[in-house]
């Protein structure tokens, strides 16, 4: 047996635009009794760079999120990407410390370069702070490990977005790079 709800006596107001009430009775879920605890609305200090110290500057030790970011390049050119390039903006930018940029030839190449690089720092033991692929035709993935930020683009994406000329002040850093892999291939000259 159904039960029927009754009716009310009293009549909404207004347009009847929002909920209706009922005498007595107060609109939306009941509210639960949990002590309140003060919490503290104050911003964060930024968390701190995470730098080379002094030693390791003079003994020529690398950065370890330099390091990292150089394995995220080595891992995209053993999926055959293209114009690697990192831009180190310690100086410039708060969000990261490096920004790598990497072109694939298609839109399934830069999904293989995306997943390779992903799956071989898991295997050093760095999982990605977010993974972004830009949907729907995957012309792009951004790769988030919070030391190191790293672009896989479609190269007539990589054009479009131009990202190096945003960050012109930023020295890049040297890396050895086939010259197979140093210039996108005739055959895949988009511009033309």
């Amino acid at each position: 047996m159904r039960k029927t709800p009754s009716k009310s006596k009293s009549k909404s107001r207004g347009t009847g635009a929002g909920p209706k009430r009922t005498a007595g009775k107060k609109a939306g879920p009941p509210k639960l009794r949990v002590a309140s605890v003060a919490r503290d609305r104050t911003p964060k200090p930024p968390r701190p760079r995470k730098s080379v110290s002094p030693a390791a500057r003079r003994t020529g030790e690398a950065d370890p999120s330099e390091l990292l970011m150089r394995r995220a390049i080595e891992l995209a050119l053993d999926k055959k990407a293209y114009v690697p390039v990192v831009l180190d903006v310690r100086g410039l930018a708060a969000y990261t410390d490096f920004v790598g940029i990497v072109s694939g030839r298609s839109e399934r190449q830069v999904e293989a370069i995306a997943d390779a690089v992903v799956e071989g720092l898991r295997q050093q033991g760095k999982r990605p702070l977010g993974v972004e692929i830009g949907s729907p035709q995957r012309t792009w993935a951004l790769l988030d490990y919070g030391d190191f930020v790293l672009h896989v683009f479609f190269h007539p994406t990589r054009d479009f977005y131009d990202l190096e000329s945003m960050l012109q002040e930023a020295p890049r850093l040297p890396i050895e790079v086939p010259p197979e892999q140093r210039y996108l291939p005739e055959a895949y000259d988009y511009d033309a």
